[in-house]
C-alpha cells in the first residue's frame, strides 16, 4: 500500500517545471479554504432559522468527532511527511508533524458532509466539500501530503457524519 500511496504521490506532485499560477492558486487552496468554509457555514447557520441550535450542535459534534479521531490516530501512529523521507519536491515550509490523516482534510470534509446531512443547504455543502478536495489535492500538489492521507480524511469525515446522523435526534427540515 505504501509504494501505491507514494507512486499516487509523486504522480501528483508538482515538479520543478509547474507553471507559477498553479503553484501559486495551490498555495492559497491548501490554507484558506479552512476559513472560507468556516464564514460560509456561519452564515448559513445564523440565517437558519427554528432549528438552529440543532444545526450548530450537529454541525460541531461532527467536526469534533472526526478531529478527535484524527488526533488520535496521529499521535498513536507516526506516518512521515513525504518532504521528511526525501519524496518529491515541497513547495511550502512545514513541520515534519504526522501527516496521516490531514487535519486541513478531515476538517473540511466533515464539515461539508455534516452541513449536507442537515439538509440545510446542499448549494453550501457541495462547495465546501469541493474546497475540501482542491484543499486535498493542494496539499498533495505542493509536497505535504501524501494521497492516502486525503482519502483517511474523507472516511473519517465520513464515519463521524455517519454516527452523529445515528445520534436519537430530531431531523431538521429546510425552513424550520
Amino acid at each position: 500500500m505504501e509504494k501505491l500511496n507514494q507512486a499516487l504521490y509523486l504522480a501528483l506532485n508538482a515538479n520543478a517545471n509547474a507553471p507559477q499560477y498553479i503553484v501559486s492558486f495551490a498555495k492559497f487552496m491548501a490554507e484558506w479554504p479552512v476559513g472560507v468554509a468556516t464564514l460560509l457555514v456561519t452564515f448559513m447557520v445564523f440565517r437558519q432559522g427554528k432549528g438552529r441550535k440543532l444545526v450548530i450542535g450537529q454541525l460541531i459534534l461532527t467536526v469534533l468527532l472526526a478531529m478527535i479521531a484524527t488526533y488520535a490516530i496521529r499521535e498513536s501512529w507516526y506516518h512521515p511527511r513525504p518532504f521528511v523521507i526525501g519524496l518529491g519536491r515541497t513547495w511550502v515550509a512545514h513541520d515534519p508533524t504526522p501527516s496521516f490523516p490531514s487535519f486541513h482534510a478531515t476538517f473540511l470534509f466533515s464539515l461539508g458532509l455534516a452541513l449536507l446531512r442537515t439538509g440545510i443547504g446542499w448549494l453550501g455543502a457541495s462547495l465546501i466539500l469541493t474546497l475540501g478536495a482542491l484543499t486535498a489535492w493542494a496539499r498533495v500538489y505542493l509536497g505535504i501530503h501524501f494521497p492516502f492521507d486525503m482519502i483517511a480524511a474523507l472516511v473519517i469525515a465520513l464515519v463521524a457524519t455517519l454516527v452523529v446522523g445515528r445520534l436519537p435526534v430530531q431531523r431538521i427540515k429546510h425552513g424550520e
